[in-house]
């Protein structure tokens, strides 16, 4: 079974907010402002799967019933079971390059028989164990998103075979990294012809295929390339330019 993006969001189409401050408020006022998901990254911010910090950042979106991703730092089993332990709604899972690399998040994903995961009754996904276990194992199974990062085009070029592992329900790309790898002077889709061909294939598949970008510029580019859900970086980002202009209007207001 694969599951949907509208399957979480509501919506076949989805703009998510990346937040890298790592804090819960503005979790609470990005959920609030209506946005259908958030991304909370784990890669790049201060939160880490392994402590009561990511709990607390999908407690304060369920205060409004907003969805939560989280990219995670890295693809071990460990790190994956304890996102979904949780509680999120969906995983962004780096270091994807192979189909072998992609097998293996599928099999930390997932309960048997499609997965491998390991089961944990007392965890807050299964309400610590008040929960049905076997209505909690389907759940988590059928109803939690699990995507794919890919940063390389070698890992665009293996699309195919990725998508065709069960338990895998996308991807989502790296625009900047991409970018990076091969020289290209902006994330525009004009210089990443290998990016567009994977949401070309995503597309051709069912699969959902995000496209993590900085700027509404290029979140208006990336679907209208193709891709269904668009994560925009970021709160810190948000805050940075908040603060810059207050710091003008403050500027202009003492030398007036």
């Amino acid at each position: 079974m694969t599951v949907r993006l509208k399957d979480i969001t509501g919506s076949d189409i989805t703009c998510a907010l990346s937040i890298t401050s790592g804090s819960p408020i503005a979790v609470e006022i990005a959920a609030s402002l209506g946005f259908r998901a958030l991304v909370v990254d784990a890669q790049h911010g201060p939160v880490s799967p392994y402590s009561h910090e990511m709990a607390g950042m999908v407690r304060a979106a369920d205060t409004v019933g907003t969805p939560v991703f989280v990219r995670l730092p890295e693809s071990t089993p460990g790190c994956i079971n304890r996102a979904l332990n949780d509680g999120v709604a969906g995983i962004i899972v780096p270091y994807v390059t192979t189909v072998a690399d992609a097998q293996a998040v599928a099999d930390a994903s997932r309960y048997p028989p499609v997965g491998k995961r390991g089961a944990a009754p007392v965890v807050r996904a299964a309400g610590y164990g008040v929960r049905d276990w076997d209505v909690y194992k389907d759940e988590s199974t059928n109803r939690r998103i699990v995507l794919c990062l890919l940063s390389s085009k070698e890992a665009t070029e293996n699309i195919e075979g990725i998508l065709a592992i069960p338990g895998i329900d996308g991807v989502a790309l790296d625009i900047a990294t991409l970018a990076r790898e091969v020289g290209a002077e902006t994330a525009a889709a004009a210089g990443l012809p290998h990016a567009v061909a994977a949401v070309s294939a995503a597309q051709q598949n069912g699969s959902t295929c995000a496209a993590v970008v900085q700027g509404d510029q290029f979140a208006r580019e990336w679907k209208d390339a193709g891709c269904n859900l668009v994560v925009v970086e970021s709160d810190t980002r948000v805050a940075l330019g908040a603060m810059k202009n207050a710091l003008g209007v403050l500027k202009g207001a003492v030398t007036a």
